[in-house]
């Protein structure tokens, strides 16, 4: 026989038979003594998640959206708690610790935007310590103009190298690029404190996203589908990126001449 389930809320053991395996797995896996739903999942924070989870996957429109942002919250708060369990060695400034962790739900929820009716059925645990690793360790960079280089340095830094008179040029401009990334980087990120609440600054992001990886329409049919609450910090965080970029090139363009 196989081995028993057990309710993680009144630890009731009970049996379920193979054949109605799948169907209790589908119908919410309810405890049959205190009726808890998704009772075999530990800690509580997976049960609310799952009972979240399963009703935005069931409604739509501002409802839908109400629940989006339980989500949020409640994941926001749930990624902190496992990366200072798990990566405390790491991640120990409060501000990187908010920052990574807002990242690492951005990715996840981004899922929830990207494919229709989509769900995880294991672990949210599970699934954020992989966009926390994602966030953590992984390299993620956006290159908006094609450049012709021919020499890779072993840091992953490259240079264009066809004339080594003017090797040093070519690294001092890369390294103007790299601080200009940065700085653009820290405004954007320092924009939220112009937010009504952090709900309207996750949505700013999320559009921001959208407008780097896809244009400005995917960014606009997001707070058509999701409403304009955030389309204005959204559109001031583009206008002051834009007049920041203009003014260090015309500050750059003058220090060359």
């Amino acid at each position: 026989m196989a081995k028993p389930k057990t309710c993680k809320a009144c630890r009731y053991e009970f049996h379920i038979a193979p054949e109605y395996m799948k169907k209790w797995r589908n119908y919410l896996m309810v405890c049959p003594r205190c009726l808890e739903t998704f009772c075999v999942m530990k800690p509580e924070t997976e049960r609310t998640l799952q009972r979240l989870q399963y009703r935005y996957c069931g409604s739509s429109g501002r409802v839908q959206q109400k629940i989006y942002d339980e989500l949020y919250i409640i994941l926001l708060s749930y990624c902190q708690s496992l990366i200072k369990k798990h990566y405390s060695n790491l991640i120990t400034d409060s501000y990187f610790l908010e920052e990574k962790s807002i990242d690492a739900v951005h990715f996840l929820l981004e899922e929830f935007l990207k494919y229709k009716n989509y769900r995880i059925t294991i672990s949210f645990g599970g699934f954020l310590q992989y966009k926390i690793k994602q966030v953590i360790f992984g390299k993620i960079y956006h290159d908006t103009a094609p450049v012709s280089l021919n020499f890779e340095m072993d840091d992953g830094n490259q240079i264009q190298y066809e004339d080594k008179k003017d090797l040093l040029k070519d690294i001092e401009h890369h390294e103007d690029k790299n601080l200009t990334a940065e700085y653009c980087s820290n405004l954007i990120i320092n924009y939220a404190q112009h937010c009504e609440d952090k709900r309207e600054n996750f949505l700013r992001l999320i559009a921001f996203k959208f407008f780097l990886a896809f244009g400005e329409k995917k960014a606009d049919n997001f707070f058509r589908v999701f409403g304009r609450y955030g389309k204005q910090r959204y559109e001031e965080t583009i206008m002051l990126l834009k007049h920041e970029l203009k003014r260090l090139h015309k500050e750059s363009g003058a220090v060359r001449e």
